[in-house]
Formats: structure tokens, C-alpha cells, sequence
């Protein structure tokens, strides 16, 4: 099955999304150094998952 085209405003609003995280929790926490780690979390948590799902998508 072919993987559904992701319009350009899609990966604005993702980026926008994953650019923010950082500042939103580095502002609400008020230590910059608590959104690198969200954002290090964040990637480490997508890295492990995406394998997994787009395996899954292809069996389907």
C-alpha cells in the first residue's frame, strides 16, 4: 500500500509543533534545560515507535 502524500501544510504545522515544544516547556517550567530533554525524549520515543509502524503498514 502506498504511503498517503503529505501536503506542504502538513509538515509546516509539524514543524511549527516540534520547533514550539522546547520553548512551551522550557517557558512553563522556566529551565531552558528541561525542553532539550523533552524534545531528546520526544525523538527517542518517535525513533523507537516508526519502525514498528511503518512495518505494520506495509503488512496491511
Amino acid at each position: 500500500m502506498d504511503a498517503p502524500n503529505r501536503s506542504h501544510l502538513d509538515w509546516k504545522v509539524a514543524g511549527a509543533g516540534f520547533s514550539l515544544l522546547p520553548v512551551g516547556v522550557g517557558v512553563v517550567t522556566g529551565n531552558p534545560l528541561l525542553g532539550v530533554a523533552a524534545v531528546c525524549c520526544l525523538l527517542l520515543a518517535v525513533g523507537l515507535v516508526y519502525p514498528f509502524a511503518t512495518f505494520a503498514s506495509e503488512s496491511e
